[in-house]
């Protein structure tokens, strides 16, 4: 495997560890599409509002 990878399992592992513990803390799942949504703006988008 390369570093990266080993990384990335690494950091998955520790995510799910917190997931699993119940010390993740996550954030409703509209208020990060809306986040997105101002951030990457997309033409088709634009063309709605």
């Amino acid at each position: 495997m390369t570093g990266a990878v080993e990384a990335w399992d690494e950091e998955i592992a520790r995510r799910l560890a917190e997931i699993r513990e119940g010390t993740a803390t996550g954030r409703p799942m509209d208020e990060v599409l809306e986040e997105l949504r101002k951030s990457y703006p997309s033409d088709l988008e634009a063309d709605d509002r």
